[in-house]
């Protein structure tokens, strides 16, 4: 199983704009496959950090977490953005 969430910066959203949402696509994959990631609901410019995890069969915990700024839209999409930074452990 693995498991996506994202955070920003700021929790409280402008006025008008929508709640923050995420897509995976695709929505299942294999381990080992890509999986591209579409967060939207956030100001232009905002830092949203997506971080996800899981335990393989061994028990042993993998994870990851990438810091993005959202497009001019209020969106991140990590099929066309690369992260300011990130880690990775496991």
């Amino acid at each position: 199983m693995l498991v996506v969430l994202f955070q920003s910066a700021s929790s409280i959203p402008a006025i008008g704009a929508e709640k923050p949402a995420l897509r995976a696509d695709p929505e299942s994959a294999l381990l080992g496959m890509p999986v591209n990631l579409h967060a939207s609901g956030f100001k232009p410019g905002q830092e949203v950090t997506l971080r996800a995890g899981s335990e393989d069969g061994n028990k042993v915990s993998w994870g990851s977490a990438a810091l993005f700024i959202a497009d001019k839209k209020g969106v991140v999409d990590t099929s066309r953005q690369a992260p300011v930074s990130g880690i990775m452990r496991g």
